[in-house]
């Protein structure tokens, strides 16, 4: 049965400077043109349980991106990052209005496990690539002169040489 109304989801994060852009921008623009034709979800991915509902979603759609933003309508078409909403909610909320994404596509289930599909985009992670990134970390300049500032600090309260040793 067609709703006269389209369901936003929309995925931020508190301080992230794309998501503030969203609702100073974008969100204000959709009030304007669709009025009281949407319902918006605002979901908080610090929260577990919506962090599990974007991997879910993510896995959906196939959506490989970094972005740090996300809206889905109506569970049927997801925006990723804030030049493909700003640029493409328009469209995407006409088309949803006029019937074309109405209802979730036949295949979504709701009780996808989160759970399960946050596993899998886990396991794409390599060993050899972990590894790298912690030595890459691992060398940087700022880990050395905290390292450096760290003994020094020791040596100074005049702990046990053993215990300066073991820490560096």
């Amino acid at each position: 049965s067609r709703k006269d109304y389209v369901e936003i989801e929309f995925f931020f994060e508190p301080g992230c400077a794309n998501c503030e852009r969203i609702k100073n921008n974008v969100l204000p623009f959709l009030a304007r043109s669709f009025s009281d034709s949407y319902v918006i979800r605002n979901m908080d991915v610090g929260v577990l349980s919506n962090y599990l509902s974007l991997v879910r979603c993510l896995d959906h759609f196939g959506t490989e991106g970094n972005e740090d933003v996300f809206m889905v309508v109506n569970k049927r078409v997801m925006l990723a990052g804030y030049n493909d909403i700003a640029g493409n909610i328009h469209p995407v909320m006409s088309q949803a209005l006029a019937g074309i994404y109405t209802g979730s596509t036949p295949d979504f289930q709701e009780t996808t496990n989160g759970i399960d599909a946050l596993r899998k985009r886990l396991e794409q992670f390599r060993w050899f690539g972990i590894i790298l990134a912690g030595l890459v970390d691992g060398i940087n300049p700022c880990a050395i002169s905290t390292l450096i500032f760290m003994i020094s600090l020791l040596s100074v309260a005049k702990a046990d040489p053993n215990r300066i040793l073991l820490t560096g």
